[in-house]
């Protein structure tokens, strides 16, 4: 067993036999919820040069998540049990496998577990320490859009609030795969084949945020030695105009910087802006987003051309957008590529009365220009995209939810080489969330 899960446990067997329940809050205080899902995708690709390929998997998620009490006001535990079992994956052509992590499992496994422990620390109101395996939402490292089983990461943090600042920083020892219970841990590793080998360091992030009445401030540096740091900046504000009218706005930027010593003597850095409107009337809203990001043959070559949020994994190019874009991501679509401005427009609305209360439904189209794919023979390429996505929560069924997105994306460019590609995705979901206790 892993050092950390065995100390946790032990940690957790004094806890639980140092008091009565009756009188112990670290038992009295837990709660334990248990998620069923049941997920399937249909994802289609016709590249223009060759047969239309496709891929069909679906399958059943097991999870129960349990959050304890503090013993003593101090210390408390949280843990996370995944299971996959697969139903079914349907491979007609291995140029569809769309890389290893948008798989909701491994062909011909029968199946994977994953396990998270971890322990958090109060000491004070103002101050929460976690160590272990956990989830995690931070804009650096993200769950995303995973299929089956988000991302767990081997952490240890340290959070200190003095209203309306947090502080929190973060040392990131290492991170799972989605689709299998393989951990990697951040320490020494041979690269892959563009880089050659490297040894990747643990991933350090320091975090602040600013909250107070309608404004919001975030900024978040993540840094792994000798291989990528990654900057964020975002600014918030939202205002209320009746009973009827809000508008919420958001702008921000973010900035890739490769810093493996192989890559010294080019331009390494890769930079984006962007920005959006949602402006809501009762229950329908309208969002309106634009972003740019600056063009980089170096950088695009060198790594990987894209701006997004999933940079954290195996310690090799800590690049890629496969799941978290930055305002104009579609279902399909990533619409933050190098050299790429794309603008989106979505319009949603959320029924809460009569018949089909809990039923949401939106629609959105991006469009992207400029794109860069490091070929010179590839002019005006260009990204456009639309789709929806349908949600259920019926009120009186507690706990269910049923959700339906689908995306269609096309990319076609000038050109010696000109390209007319075609992509769609549809993805379903069946959750159910029941407390235990």
């Amino acid at each position: 067993m892993h050092p950390v899960f065995r100390s946790l446990s032990c940690l957790i067997l004094l806890l639980v036999l140092a008091a009565p329940a009756s009188a112990n809050p670290f038992l009295t205080d837990s709660s334990l919820e248990l998620r069923l899902r049941a997920t399937g995708e249909n994802a289609r690709t016709d590249s223009g040069y060759g047969p239309e390929t496709s891929r069909n998997q679906s399958a059943g998620v097991f999870s129960l998540h349990y959050a304890s009490g503090l013993f003593k006001n101090c210390i408390g535990v949280d843990a996370v049990a995944y299971h996959v079992i697969p139903f079914k994956y349907d491979k007609k052509n291995a140029a569809n496998t769309y890389g290893k992590d948008e798989t909701f499992f491994q062909e011909g496994k029968n199946g994977f577990g994953k396990v998270g422990v971890s322990v958090r620390i109060t000491p004070t109101d103002n101050l929460l320490l976690r160590y272990g395996r956990m989830e995690s939402d931070h804009v650096l490292l993200g769950p995303g859009d995973y299929r089956t089983t988000p991302r767990m990461y081997e952490l240890v943090s340290g959070q200190i609030s003095w209203e309306p600042v947090t502080l929190t920083l973060m040392h990131v020892m290492g991170g799972s795969d989605y689709s299998d219970d393989t951990f990697h841990k951040f320490g020494p590793y041979k690269g892959d084949w563009r880089d050659g080998i490297v040894d990747p360091q643990p991933v350090q992030i320091a975090d602040l945020r600013f909250e107070k009445g309608p404004f919001g401030l975030k900024a978040a540096h993540g840094r792994q030695k000798e291989i990528l740091e990654y900057t964020f900046l975002e600014g918030t504000w939202f205002h209320t105009f009746s009973d009827l009218w809000n508008i919420q706005t958001a702008g921000g930027y973010r900035l890739k910087n490769d810093t493996k010593p192989q890559h010294e003597d080019i331009d390494h850095t890769l930079g984006m802006v962007g920005g959006q409107v949602i402006l809501t009337r009762k229950n329908t809203w309208v969002k309106f987003a634009i972003s740019d990001v600056e063009k980089n043959t170096d950088f695009f070559e060198s790594i990987d051309g894209t701006m997004g949020t999933d940079w954290a994994l195996n310690g090799s190019t800590l690049a890629g957008c496969k799941d978290n874009g930055y305002y104009t991501t579609g279902v399909q679509g990533i619409f933050n590529h190098d050299g790429e401005t794309a603008q989106k427009i979505e319009i949603g609305h959320d029924i809460t009365a009569g018949l089909l209360s809990g039923l949401s439904a939106s629609a959105y189209y991006v469009e992207g220009r400029n794109l860069h794919d490091g070929s010179e023979y590839v002019d005006n390429l260009r990204q456009h995209e639309y789709g929806g996505r349908l949600a259920y929560a019926p009120p009186a069924l507690p706990g269910l939810a049923l959700e339906i997105e689908h995306g269609s994306n096309t990319m076609k460019s000038d050109g010696e080489y000109g390209m007319d590609q075609k992509i769609s995705n549809t993805q379903v979901n069946v959750t159910y969330t029941m407390t235990l206790f």
